[in-house]
């Protein structure tokens, strides 16, 4: 009876031909593909030389296999907790290091928290949205961003059309006395990426985002007329109005830049018009 129940003693070898015969032809070559050369010989060898295997060793290899599995994963896991709790203890004491060494410099730190606030109220986020953007593009119509955005059949008119779009937003928004970016107090370098994010990256990620990904999606299920309107009200909610003035205003803006789109068929006049008007409202409501 013990004889019957004895484990068969198998050799790596023998291990690494019946797993990989377990795992079947595609799934094997993938595997070896990982293989160095001198390994993949050892490996084709011992597929040649190695007698018939018997349904013993394939289940005693397989269990012996989802046990190592089992291991690492438990492993893995226990490693994750232990990282996760050296985290928590390096930034707790990180944290009190601050806090002790700035004890006496709140109303700086405030200062700090207030602009970086307003740096990301104007698209300073964007700054790390930007890659996963140009990649959703990509993998989704295997386009770069200039032929999938910006392709035009005639850049005059395109450009024109975002500069007309610029000068009335910026007279709607003078008009009504209202505008749409924040104060800063930011000097030198950092006023200059302020301005740059707000006047370029901001602008560039949002059409990309409303009037190109959102938009698309909304017109191919639905229509045209749709996308205009879901694609700026999406945008009005994104940009969170403070009242209902502010709410109607980033909607007739967005609606603006929407028809835009529509009548180009691309980015390159919304764009043009998105910059421009954020550009002429920072000037005009700073200086």
């Amino acid at each position: 009876m013990k004889a019957l129940n004895r484990k068969p003693v198998i050799s790596g070898r023998r291990k690494a031909v019946i797993l990989l015969t377990l795992l079947g032809n595609e799934l094997a070559r993938k595997v070896l593909s990982f293989l160095t050369k001198k390994e993949k010989e050892i490996i084709k060898l011992a597929l040649k030389s190695e007698t018939k295997i018997t349904e013993k060793e394939k289940i005693h290899v397989l269990k012996e296999f989802l046990s190592h599995a089992n291991y690492l994963r438990t492993l893995r896991e226990l490693n994750r907790e232990l990282y996760f709790k050296i985290a928590l203890f390096t930034a707790a004491i990180a944290i009190s290091i601050i806090l002790l060494t700035f004890k006496n410099a709140f109303y700086e730190l405030e200062n700090i928290f207030g602009e970086l606030n307003k740096f990301l109220a104007i698209g300073g986020g964007y700054i790390v949205l930007l890659p996963f953007i140009i990649s959703y593009i990509k993998n989704k119509t295997g386009k770069k961003i200039i032929e999938y955005a910006y392709k035009s059949t005639n850049t005059i008119r395109d450009i024109f059309t975002g500069i007309i779009a610029a000068v009335i937003i910026t007279i709607i928004l003078t008009f009504l006395n209202l505008n749409i970016t924040e104060f800063t107090e930011l000097k030198g370098i950092y006023n200059e990426i302020y301005i740059l994010v707000l006047v370029f990256l901001a602008p560039f990620c949002e059409e990309l985002i409303f009037r190109g990904i959102i938009y698309d999606i909304i017109e191919k299920k639905f229509n045209i007329q749709l996308a205009i309107l879901l694609s700026s009200i999406i945008f009005t909610i994104a940009h969170i109005p403070r009242n209902l003035s502010e709410f109607f205003l980033y909607l007739t803006v967005s609606f603006i830049l929407a028809f835009s789109r529509f009548i180009t068929s691309n980015l390159l006049a919304p764009t043009i018009a998105h910059c421009l008007a954020n550009l002429a409202i920072y000037l005009l409501t700073t200086y």
